[in-house]
């Protein structure tokens, strides 16, 4: 007995063998299958296998590479227009604000939808905040404001209180981010507004992809950018020129039409020649401040 029980105490029982001896599995089968060498390549198959990692697509590191580049590019532009005269680099920022945030809603608010409702805004470029703070004013219950440059956050930020922690609260938040990392689940938003901001991304086009599929249905889809003004030498001296956009080109396979609201606006000379065209051209309008606005749903 002090035999066995020594040997109890220095060679424990296996306890997965036991298990198997008390289900009527015969414990050399048990062993024989353990060691069977088909059993060892199998199990080294599946090890080796779980350790193979997909190769990226070709181009796929330099196409990285060049978006990396051209956000650091565009952080930093907008970085000096929030450093220096505001009122230069962003001119008429007030008046715009309350512009686009009238198209944005088109004279919706969170209290005509009824109690329990909300009326989400994505807002594609900071700038010092006004346009945030109208939409607010307007009747948005939420507004999501994302920018590459978190100095232009901040700064829009210092015109708003703290969000709480509720997720339902009305509020205006701020998210360093480009429009590809906006989650489904932080949306679904009532209207998107790019605040002169479309041109500069890094692919226009699939920008405003990404931002028609963040928008619920009859939702407005809002493009604003700003007309350069050029100076005696013909070279602006409020901000860089921004790239042209053919916008009818961008939303040719997209679900968005000129709004009725546009429409009725003062239509501006612009593309025409396709369906696409035709709806850009029609969904073309001036602000307030001479500079182009589109208007789609």
């Amino acid at each position: 007995r002090r035999a066995r029980q020594h040997a109890r105490s220095t060679h424990p029982p296996d306890r997965a063998l036991m298990a198997a001896s008390v289900r009527g599995t015969p414990l050399a089968a048990l062993n024989r299958a353990s060691t069977h060498p088909r059993a060892r390549r199998s199990a080294g198959h599946r090890g080796a296998s779980s350790r193979i990692s997909r190769a990226a697509p070709p181009g796929a590191d330099a196409a990285a590479e060049q978006k990396a580049a051209h956000v650091a590019e565009i952080t930093a532009r907008r970085d000096e227009m929030v450093a220096g005269c505001v009122s230069c680099t962003m001119p008429d920022e007030g008046d715009r604000g309350d512009f686009l945030a009238d198209v944005a809603l088109g004279g919706r608010s969170v209290e005509a939808k009824g109690e329990g409702s909300s009326l989400r805004v994505l807002v594609v470029g900071a700038e010092t905040g006004k346009l945030a703070k109208s939409l607010m004013d307007r009747g948005a219950s939420h507004v999501l404001v994302i920018d590459h440059s978190q100095a232009m956050l901040d700064r829009a930020a210092e015109l708003f209180d703290p969000p709480g922690t509720l997720g339902n609260d009305p509020c205006v938040r701020f998210l360093r981010a480009d429009v590809a990392d906006v989650k489904p689940y932080q949306g679904p938003f009532d209207a998107v507004v790019f605040n002169d901001s479309l041109a500069s991304e890094h692919d226009p086009a699939d920008a405003l992809r990404r931002a028609s599929l963040l928008v619920s249905p009859g939702s407005t889809v809002v493009i604003s950018q700003r007309l350069i003004d050029d100076g005696a030498d013909g070279v602006s001296d409020r901000h860089p020129a921004l790239p042209s956009m053919d916008v009818a080109a961008m939303i040719a396979d997209l679900p968005l039409e000129a709004s009725a609201s546009a429409v009725k606006g003062k239509a501006m000379d612009g593309e025409g020649g396709s369906s696409g065209a035709e709806s850009a051209s029609a969904a073309r309008t001036e602000d307030c401040c001479g500079g182009a606005c589109w208007t789609f749903e």
